[in-house]
């Protein structure tokens, strides 16, 4: 089932929280924690974003919401596994160039994420630079960005 609250992944198969010890991982409070964030970022994203986006709605705002919800969604989940990673690979420079990090920063993060999903096994280092860089970008979307369309006060 796709959401049984209940499963249990495979730490060992983990690329995103290696850097946990294992009993925290595998914590049903962990999971209800990741869940909360997740919720608590979308709503964040319309609040902040998504709510401002003029209507009509364009192909660009659309895909924008779309991609970062589903970013949203990566960066919470309980377990990344690597074929995961087709799920958001494409659209992270659509994401990234979108927010107002210095192009330098962006690549450097679509440099990281690479290195971070090429790296098998996971490691901690590999895993803790993966949730940063989610990290930075979950922030970076919140804010205003260089192609958002405000509605006429």
């Amino acid at each position: 089932m796709s959401f049984d609250l209940g499963r249990r992944f495979f730490f060992k198969w983990t690329v995103n929280y290696r850097f946990l010890p294992e009993n925290l991982f595998m914590s049903p409070y962990f999971h209800l924690c990741l869940l909360v964030l997740h919720i608590g970022l979308l709503l964040a994203l319309y609040m902040l974003r998504w709510r401002k986006i003029s209507t009509p709605l364009d192909s660009k705002s659309i895909v924008l919401v779309l991609f970062s919800s589903n970013f949203i969604g990566i960066a919470c989940a309980r377990s990344l596994h690597y074929q995961f990673y087709i799920w958001y690979y494409h659209t992270l420079p659509v994401l990234f160039f979108s927010t107002k990090l210095p192009q330098p920063v962006v690549m450097l993060m679509l440099g990281c994420i690479e290195m971070c999903w090429n790296t098998y096994p996971s490691t901690v280092m590999s895993s803790g630079i993966l949730q940063a860089c989610h990290l930075v970008g979950a922030v970076a979307l919140l804010l205003p960005s260089r192609v958002e369309k405000v509605k006429a006060a």
